[in-house]
């Protein structure tokens, strides 16, 4: 399949030439999963990730394992070594999911995507995004209980809380001067 190898180079090299960064990989790989969270936790946003799967992309359902030859011989990698995933930045090989975590964690991932023009978040950005979403959302839930008829909140959260022995609740309470303290944890 030497001219069918040719091919799929061709079409490997199309898609990094058309993607700055890419994940070849399959969907339920664990190392495709880790590469990828480490690229978005670098400042990569995920729109700009292209998740080229190698079961599932028409062009290579059948043909699999030739494109897993294919990356292997274009990365330099040892025959042996076919492992999933192959990450590509600028079009440069990152490494797989393990060599991947290891360049967010020195820096490397980031300096790479600068360098391939892409605009990144700041590292850590993303988790500050999911704090500030958590707090908005806690303060909608405040905002909500706010003119509801507290005891009868208090009744519904106590009569869920007999039905199962496993649960998280919601408590609210309320100081004789007007104060509020809100607290959720598991039982």
């Amino acid at each position: 399949m030497v001219n069918g190898n040719a091919a799929i180079s061709d079409h490997i090299k199309g898609v990094l030439k058309d993607n700055k960064v890419v994940i070849f990989g399959t969907s339920h790989c664990a190392y495709a999963k880790k590469a990828r969270q480490a690229l978005i936790e670098s400042g990569i946003e995920e729109g700009e990730i292209h998740f080229f799967d190698l079961e599932k992309e028409e062009e290579c359902k059948k043909l699999t394992s030739h494109y897993q030859k294919v990356l292997t011989t274009m990365t330099n990698t040892d025959a042996v070594n076919t492992t999933r995933p192959k990450v590509f930045i600028g079009g440069n090989f990152v490494g797989g999911g393990d060599e991947t975590v290891a360049a967010a964690a020195s820096g490397q991932i980031h300096s790479m995507a600068v360098k391939a023009g892409l605009k990144t978040r700041q590292k850590g950005k993303h988790e500050d995004n999911q704090k500030a979403r958590a707090s908005q959302g806690e303060a909608r839930m405040s905002k909500h209980v706010e003119g509801h008829n507290v005891e009868a909140i208090h009744r519904t959260l106590h009569k869920n809380h007999n039905k199962s022995a496993t649960h998280t609740s919601a408590h609210v309470t309320f100081s004789p001067k007007g104060g509020r303290r809100n607290s959720v944890g598991a039982r």
